[in-house]
Formats: C-alpha cells, sequence, structure tokens
C-alpha cells in the first residue's frame, strides 16, 4: 500500500496561476509544491502521450525544468489552463502525440 500512494502522488499535480505566480501543488503530499514568478518562467511545455497523463514542463529563465505529471487534469481545465497562460504572455509549447489532443489543442484553439 505505502509504495502505491508513493508511486501515485507523482502523477497528481494541480497548478494555481495568479496575477504574478504559477504554483504547482501536489494533491497527496500538500506539503510539496513549487511557485514560480511569472518573470522566472522561460516556457511552459504541455506534454503527453497516447494514454500517458498530462504533463507540464515548467523551464525557467534559468534553464532548470522540471515535469509534473497531473493525471486528474481533464480536458477541459487543461484547455482554460493553456488559455490562461496564453493571457499571461507566456511562452507555450505542445508536445502532444494522441492525434486527437492534437487537433483540440493546435488546430481548434
Amino acid at each position: 500500500m505505502p509504495f502505491w500512494v508513493f508511486f501515485n502522488s507523482w502523477l497528481v499535480h494541480f497548478f494555481c496561476l495568479s496575477k504574478d505566480f504559477f504554483s504547482v501543488k501536489n494533491q497527496i503530499f500538500i506539503w510539496k509544491s513549487s511557485i514560480f514568478h511569472i518573470s522566472e518562467i522561460k516556457e511552459i511545455i504541455f506534454e503527453t502521450e497516447s494514454n500517458r497523463p498530462y504533463c507540464l514542463r515548467v523551464i525557467t529563465k534559468e534553464y532548470k525544468n522540471k515535469l509534473y505529471p497531473a493525471a486528474t487534469l481533464k480536458d477541459k481545465t487543461g484547455f482554460k489552463l493553456k488559455t490562461d497562460l496564453e493571457k499571461k504572455e507566456l511562452k507555450l509549447k505542445m508536445n502532444v502525440f494522441n492525434k486527437k489532443l492534437f487537433f483540440q489543442f493546435v488546430l481548434f484553439k
């Protein structure tokens, strides 16, 4: 049981966007969080492959990067996050390897 909790905790992150900050928090280990000032972020990459969960890779201006899987992120919420990040004028990149999601993300903005 503890192994599954530890393993699954890596897959469940959620994202918060405020006026000046972008924060990433873990749903199981609530004390684990990463907070980025919007001005520190170079780009954010949405990544997913076929049946894998959504992942967000945050790359800072110092070229440090970290991958945050978000298995509980729904399509509708992911699209809203994408549009909110675009409003903040952040550079976004889509590495989506699923045809259905590719058409939703890229072609039908």
